[in-house]
């Protein structure tokens, strides 16, 4: 397993350094990028991030798309959410529909490739602002912002490289991020919170967010 993780490091880091040098292409949209991503595999609090950073860009009157993945969602290609459907969630996976549903003046998109998904979007939006959903690692679709969310509880084991841990990267990556979005700071200790600082040491822009349990559903 170590030998798997050490050899998917160097991958990754080669696969960098051609992005950096510009070997490997990227592409830039005529909109403003902002993504919103993390280097652990599984949640660590990115969709409520996106809720966050679209009710604020909303009072501004920016005019804002959303692009994800679309996670386990059953339509294939480019696809724009339709938060009425009955079966939305199951269709264009449920963080998108979520969002969707939030925002109903923002429009939603869901599409495995970014960049494809960004080009169908100038076409049929032309939005100011797109928010790309999970993409630090996405490096073909050229950003002007990253920000990266860390979930405080994640444990620290876990920040070892796949397949040993859950790291896609290591916490060096963070140069590339303009800002950090540590959540559920309120569930730790303080000295978890002083250890991930002292990994982050490469960026100064931190914002702390707490969870807090508001109503039960069902």
């Amino acid at each position: 397993m170590k030998l798997l993780s050490t050899l998917f490091g160097h991958t990754v880091g080669l696969r960098n350094f051609l992005y950096d040098k510009k070997i490997l292409p990227s592409f830039s949209s005529k909109a403003w990028v902002v993504s919103v991503g993390n280097i652990t595999v599984g949640g660590t609090g990115k969709t409520p991030c996106v809720d966050f950073l679209l009710s604020l860009l909303e009072k501004k009157n920016h005019k804002i798309a959303v692009i994800s993945r679309g996670y386990k969602s059953q339509k294939k290609g480019f696809n724009k959410v339709d938060k009425d459907h009955a079966h939305a969630g199951f269709l264009f996976g449920d963080e998108p529909s979520w969002l969707a549903s939030r925002h109903p003046n923002v429009p939603v998109y869901i599409s495995p490739d970014r960049v494809k998904g960004v080009l169908a979007i100038e076409k049929e939006f032309s939005p100011e602002i797109i928010i790309a959903d999970d993409a630090f690692q996405h490096r073909r679709l050229l950003r002007d912002r990253d920000i990266v969310v860390i979930d405080a509880t994640e444990a620290k084991e876990n920040y070892r490289l796949l397949p040993m841990g859950r790291a896609r990267e290591s916490f060096d990556s963070l140069r590339r991020a303009h800002a950090i979005f540590l959540t559920k700071t309120n569930l730790v200790t303080s000295d978890v919170l002083r250890w991930i600082h002292g990994n982050i040491r490469f960026n100064k822009n931190i914002f702390n967010f707490e969870m807090i349990v508001d109503k039960i559903y069902n």
